[in-house]
């Protein structure tokens, strides 16, 4: 991943992804002041729609086509893998790329805290001191990292979901709506948190874990 140049609030950006996330990633820009050039999509269909007065351009192709200074982008895929995969693809096609961190006003990340590239990090979202956000990660609204945690590259911390103190949450994973993890718990990669499930115990690689506690009900292929 490359690092981020200047002041964000003074860059050009594209947003990739037209769908519904990259509607929410539009607001987030707006009211930061970045100045949106229009969407990016690999879906045909969406190119040349209008959405919130910004055009869908088309692809990706359109940011190798000025190769002359540095094109700035946010990556909005609400889907992780595929978020990891468009980010890794693009950087690695063209070194004039880089990845915004996207974090609103209404926000609590604290100084003592680190974050990585192409982060995005919603209203009302808290990350305490000592806590390490990875790359392309989604902090959602009304989210809560606790001390001393760590979110692996491209996770989906849900709204309302809440980290306590230690955590560390392995690439990938998906910890969803008001979920709580209990201090000092890991959870592997590339797993799901149902909406609502309370964390007791370490949860493995690759699978699903529902309820109160949480429960493995299967495992992901």
């Amino acid at each position: 991943m490359v690092a981020i140049r200047g002041n964000v609030t003074e860059k050009s950006v594209y947003i990739f992804g037209a769908g519904g996330w990259g509607r929410v990633i539009f607001d987030v820009a707006y009211r930061m002041g970045l100045s949106i050039i229009g969407f990016l999509d690999q879906n045909p269909n969406s190119w040349n729609q209008i959405i919130f007065g910004k055009k869908v351009l088309g692809d990706e192709s359109i940011l190798f086509s000025n190769t002359l200074s540095i094109q700035s982008l946010v990556i909005a895929i609400g889907d992780n893998n595929r978020r990891k995969k468009i980010s890794i693809e693009l950087l690695q096609r063209s070194k004039q790329l880089e990845l915004l961190n996207l974090i609103d006003p209404f926000t609590m990340v604290s100084t003592f805290s680190s974050v990585g590239v192409g982060v995005m990090i919603l209203p009302g979202a808290t990350i305490q001191a000592g806590s390490n956000i990875g790359n392309g990660v989604i902090l959602n609204n009304a989210c809560s990292i606790g001390h001393g945690s760590d979110v692996g590259n491209f996770c989906h911390i849900s709204h309302g979901a809440h980290l306590g103190g230690e955590v560390r949450i392995g690439e990938g994973t998906l910890v969803g709506l008001n979920a709580t993890i209990l201090p000092g718990v890991k959870i592997g990669s590339w797993s799901i948190i149902g909406a609502g499930a309370v964390v007791t115990s370490d949860i493995p690689d690759r699978v699903v874990a529902v309820g109160i506690p949480a429960r493995i009900v299967r495992e992901i292929k």
